[in-house]
């Protein structure tokens, strides 16, 4: 509940995320197998890799999360999340 009333999140705003579709992916990082998978489905799906306000409700609270962690551990998180994916390879040295 606390949680609700820092981030201002509504009832009916949570109700109406709940109850509707996600029609979206949010990409935080990817290998080969990761990227095949994306290029699949990237045709049907709106892929996001870095976000900003007014996008979409859920990443309206994603990103209100992302800043109150920030303040809490003084990490810089967002800044680290809006330099894109990360791109892990997967062939051994």
């Amino acid at each position: 509940m606390l949680l609700y009333i820092l981030l201002n999140i509504k009832k009916e705003q949570m109700n109406e995320i709940i109850n509707s579709d996600i029609a979206f992916l949010r990409v935080l990082g990817f290998n080969d197998k990761g990227k095949t998978y994306i290029n699949k489905i990237k045709k049907n799906v709106t892929i996001y890799t870095n976000i900003k306000d007014s996008i979409n409700q859920i990443l309206d609270i994603e990103l209100k999360v992302s800043r109150l962690l920030d303040i809490v551990y003084n990490d810089n998180l967002i800044n680290k999340e809006q330099k894109g994916p990360i791109i892990k390879n997967n062939k051994m040295a």
